[in-house]
C-alpha cells in the first residue's frame, strides 16, 4: 500500500496558505501606509520647526521659492494644475541652515508638499496624503489635520478636490500653518 497526500489534500493546503499570505500581506500594506502617513507628519513638524525658527531669527517667515510672488510653491508636478510653481528650492532660504533637505515626490514621503507665505503668515500643506485608515481625516483637532473646511470655496489648496474622486482635499490634506493664512 502507497501511502503520501492526495490531489486534494495538497489543493487544500495550498489555499490555506494563499489565504494566510493574503492576510498578512494586507496587514502589512496597511502598516506601511499608516508608516508613510506618520512620515509625512514628522517631516510636516520638521519643516514647521524650520520655519518658525527662521521667523524667530530673521523677523519674518521665508518665501516661498522659485519666483512665485503670492502662489503656492512646490517640489512636486502633481500640483501643477491648481496654480503651483515647480522648485527644488519652494521654501527659500532654510537649507541647510535650518533644515538638511526639503521633501520631494521620490522620497518616502512622497506627497506633494506646498508652501505659501507674505512674509507675515505662511501654510505648509501635505497635499491629499492621507492613506491610512479610511484615507481621509476623521477629525480636524489633530495637530496635522488644519487644512480647516472654511477655506473652501476661497480658492486655498485645502478647498481643491482630489480629481476624480468627489472627496475634498481638505480630508485628505495635513496642514500647518501660522495665524492669517488659515484661508488659503
Amino acid at each position: 500500500m502507497r501511502r503520501g497526500f492526495s490531489l486534494i489534500e495538497l489543493m487544500v493546503t495550498i489555499a490555506i496558505i494563499g489565504i494566510l499570505i493574503a492576510i498578512v500581506y494586507v496587514s502589512f500594506e496597511e502598516s506601511r501606509m499608516s508608516t508613510r502617513d506618520k512620515v509625512r507628519q514628522t517631516t510636516l513638524a520638521d519643516l514647521q520647526l524650520a520655519i518658525e525658527t527662521y521667523r524667530t531669527q530673521t523677523g519674518f517667515y521665508p518665501t516661498q521659492g522659485c519666483g512665485t510672488g503670492g502662489a503656492w510653491a512646490t517640489s512636486d508636478t502633481t500640483l501643477a494644475g491648481i496654480s503651483t510653481s515647480v522648485c527644488p528650492d519652494f521654501i527659500r532660504g532654510i537649507v541647510p541652515a535650518y533644515i538638511g533637505a526639503l521633501p520631494n515626490s521620490s522620497r518616502p514621503e512622497g506627497r506633494a508638499f506646498a508652501y505659501r507665505s507674505d512674509g507675515n503668515a505662511y501654510k505648509l500643506v501635505v497635499f491629499q496624503a492621507v492613506e491610512s485608515g479610511v484615507g481621509t481625516i476623521s477629525s480636524f483637532e489633530d495637530r496635522f489635520a488644519v487644512c480647516p473646511p472654511q477655506s473652501a470655496g476661497l480658492g486655498g489648496l485645502c478647498a481643491e478636490t482630489a480629481a476624480g474622486s468627489g472627496i475634498p482635499a481638505n480630508a485628505r490634506t495635513y496642514a500647518v500653518y501660522s495665524s492669517g493664512a488659515e484661508a488659503w
